[in-house]
């Protein structure tokens, strides 16, 4: 048992981060850290947003700085959290695609959307399996149908009847037309 600097609780040693660096190392033993895990995680997280607070212009240009100098690695990262795939990953399965989105055909480059010319990566929401890169209006559409086929289906029928329809009113406006003539 061993007492925290900062909380001063009394707590077994297993609460407390091992140092092998520095002095212990010297002296070739393990000492344990003055202050224990929960409040040595607490002061550093207090410390990250007092420099959030402080200056938050500061901190988000040197995020932003972060995020320009590193982008493949920020990328990687984010797609690694949210898919489980690397940055080298995506490129592949974008090489696979010919740039193009999976659903409509159209190439990244040519996406009207200047500002999201990079593929989405489709999941299925059920499984979590990746199904493939789509671009932003595919990507959003399959994302309003709830990934349901049956969904999906009627809004098939439902433009399809539609366009039908527009097809029979427009039969008639021409044969009135003519009529007239």
């Amino acid at each position: 048992m061993k007492t925290c600097k900062k909380c001063k609780e009394e707590k077994p040693l297993d609460q407390y981060s091992a140092i092998t660096r520095g002095r212990a190392s010297k002296l070739g033993g393990i000492y344990v850290a003055a202050t224990c895990k929960e409040c040595t995680k607490r002061s550093s997280l207090d410390s990250a947003k007092r420099r959030r607070l402080l200056d938050p212009e500061k901190t988000k240009e040197k995020d932003r700085k972060y995020r320009l100098n590193n982008a493949r690695n920020c990328r990687s990262a984010s797609l690694k959290y949210r898919f489980g795939i690397t940055a080298d990953d995506y490129d592949v399965m974008y090489d696979n695609q010919k740039g193009c989105c999976a659903i409509c055909g159209i190439h990244s480059s040519d996406y009207t959307n200047k500002t999201k010319l990079r593929l989405h990566v489709d999941h299925c929401h059920t499984t979590g399996m990746i199904r493939g890169l789509l671009c932003n209006s595919c990507n959003t559409s399959l994302g309003g149908f709830k990934d349901n086929e049956e969904i999906m289906s009627k809004a098939i029928a439902y433009i399809q009847n539609h366009a039908k329809l527009h097809e029979g009113a427009k039969n008639a406006l021409s044969h009135r037309e003519t009529m007239e003539l």
